[in-house]
């Protein structure tokens, strides 16, 4: 087997791997879909307050930690980010 068969079937095995994860995932309940989609909010909030100093900033009065979906209604996202602006000046 050469090298790209190699990597080919690496790839391919991946493939399968991920097919079978997003199959388990169509079978999830509302609240688990919630729980995952507030678990990537938090990694992607952290990740940014983390690694910018712009998000740093703006995102210093949040508690990235226990950050909720609910708190990303169109209101309570622009009275939230006002208040965190201006604890941050």
């Amino acid at each position: 087997m050469n090298t790209y068969q190699k990597q080919r079937a690496k790839e391919i095995s991946l493939i399968q791997q991920r097919i079978q994860e997003q199959q388990i995932r169509l079978k999830w309940s509302r609240s688990e879909i919630l729980a995952q989609q507030e678990k990537k909010l938090r990694d992607l909030l952290s990740h940014a307050k983390k690694n910018s100093s712009w998000h740093r900033a703006r995102l210093a009065a949040f508690d990235v930690e226990n950050f909720k979906l609910e708190q990303l209604t169109r209101n309570g996202l622009n009275v939230n980010l006002f208040f965190a602006a201006c604890s941050a000046n």
